[in-house]
């Protein structure tokens, strides 16, 4: 059986996320055995996509005015997960990334919809925080 792993890595910059998302991506208990080296693709709420600058805004910590389009680009991500059920994602911060930085700004943010939709497909979030696993939990 081939295996899809799913797992969203939280936490605040510079602390070794993407060493270990790289390190997840070869380690064949998490992917399995592969025939040929390839990476499961690695994804980033952390990529200042909103503006064409370095180090600019993005999905984490957007603007009031950009609240819209980062709704719409997590929509946009979690029905490409949906749609490649059967893939490997390994994402370098998320929504909880997004919950906690926009809280700091007075900014509330409920991402329950997001969370829902992932749970069918097994991500989960690590470290700690909350998890997304399909079968109940206690």
């Amino acid at each position: 059986m081939k295996l899809t792993p799913k797992v969203i890595l939280e936490g605040t910059r510079l602390t070794g996320k993407t060493d270990l998302a790289y390190a997840l991506n070869e380690h064949p208990r998490l992917v399995g055995h592969r025939r040929y080296r390839y990476h499961s693709p690695l994804i980033s709420a952390e990529w200042s996509g909103f503006t064409n600058e370095p180090w600019g805004r993005g999905l984490i910590d957007f603007a009031p005015e950009e609240t819209a389009h980062a709704i719409e680009t997590y929509e946009t991500w979690v029905r490409m997960f949906e749609l490649q059920r059967y893939y490997s994602w390994i994402v370098d911060r998320f929504h909880l990334s997004t919950i906690a930085y926009q809280a700091r700004r007075g900014r509330r943010f409920d991402f329950g919809w997001l969370e829902e939709r992932l749970k069918p497909l097994n991500f989960v979030s690590w470290p700690g925080g909350r998890s997304c696993p399909s079968s109940s939990s206690t």
